[in-house]
């Protein structure tokens, strides 16, 4: 339909989560919360939602990447040296987001 190809349609499924994600953490930054607990809880939240969440992105951008070809393909991901830990998922997201 309309000439989109199902590369495409799965690079705009992917942004979709993308504006999903940052949409979520706005919405846990903007949280208005009457105890001091509260606002340690987003403290905590946000980078937790941002490692998983970004994760899940990223290997599925990798996925992208693999099944589809595009953006010159995973082996520009992995070219960089390595963030430490979960911070790896960041990493590659921040890396598909730069390959596209």
């Amino acid at each position: 339909m309309f000439g989109w190809d199902a590369a495409f349609i799965v690079f705009l499924y992917w942004t979709e989560n993308l504006v999903i994600g940052f949409y979520n953490i706005l919405k846990i930054t903007l949280l208005k919360s009457e105890h001091p607990a509260g606002h340690l809880g987003k403290l905590l939240a946000i980078p937790f939602s941002s490692l998983h969440f970004g994760g899940f992105c990223a290997v599925h951008g990798f996925f992208l990447l693999t099944f589809f070809k595009i953006g010159g393909g995973p082996g520009e991901i992995f070219s960089e040296q390595s963030w430490p830990g979960h911070l790896i998922f960041l990493q590659m997201l921040f890396s598909v987001i730069k390959t596209l």
